[in-house]
């Protein structure tokens, strides 16, 4: 049977991470943006960093 769980940034900690695993669940959790994940992302945006859409965009 496959488990999945899906969460917001409070729950972004990698104890959190790690049990998700160990109990053998697939997960997706929103991260808050920050500098990193956005020098990350940068190739795959679509408009120029700074220049960020309105619109939200979450792909699963």
């Amino acid at each position: 049977m496959l488990r999945f769980f899906r969460t917001d940034a409070a729950f972004s900690v990698p104890e959190f991470y790690e049990t998700l695993e160990a109990e053998g669940y697939f997960y997706a959790i929103r991260l808050r943006s920050n500098a990193v994940v956005r020098g990350k992302i940068a190739p795959l945006l679509k408009c120029p960093v700074g220049q960020l859409s309105r619109k939200v965009k979450r792909l699963y």
